[in-house]
């Protein structure tokens, strides 16, 4: 986190400041758990926003994803989580087409998928894939050597 934070004054560029829209995504999509994560609030609930305006950035109110009474419905956390995707990828879309950085509170990885998303439609597919992801989760990436 403190690592976005540090470039964040670097990426105003001094004469504008940068617009920065936080987003957070709930949903886990994880069977035999709870289907919301706390983290993502958790993550706003301690002074994200203000931190960033106190940086120069300029923030929007925070936009949540949050399913229709007829998506909670559907079958499975999969659907579900892919659902949120969905409506993720719409309000990250929206916010780079007002010219913001979108910055995911995600709930862990698999909605990742739904920021990329966004740039596949149309009005952004040509444009620079730009998004920060904090996830409230500790996650470690480890490579290892191809078997012969």
């Amino acid at each position: 986190m403190k690592i976005l934070l540090l470039f964040l004054p670097l990426m105003s560029f001094a004469q504008t400041p940068l617009k920065v829209a936080l987003v957070k995504m709930p949903y886990v999509g994880e069977r035999n758990t709870a289907e919301k994560s706390g983290g993502p609030d958790y993550v706003e609930s301690g002074g994200l926003q203000k931190q960033i305006d106190g940086l120069g950035s300029k923030t929007k109110p925070v936009s949540t994803v949050a399913l229709t009474p007829d998506e909670q419905k559907s079958y499975g956390e999969w659907n579900r989580l892919a659902l949120a995707n969905g409506d993720l990828a719409k309000i990250v879309a929206e916010d780079r087409r007002d010219g913001y950085l979108p910055v995911g509170l995600l709930a862990n990885c698999n909605a990742a998928w739904g920021c990329s998303r966004a740039f596949s439609t149309p009005a952004l597919r040509r444009s620079r894939c730009e998004w920060a992801w904090c996830t409230s989760t500790r996650t470690a990436i480890t490579t290892r050597p191809r078997q012969p």
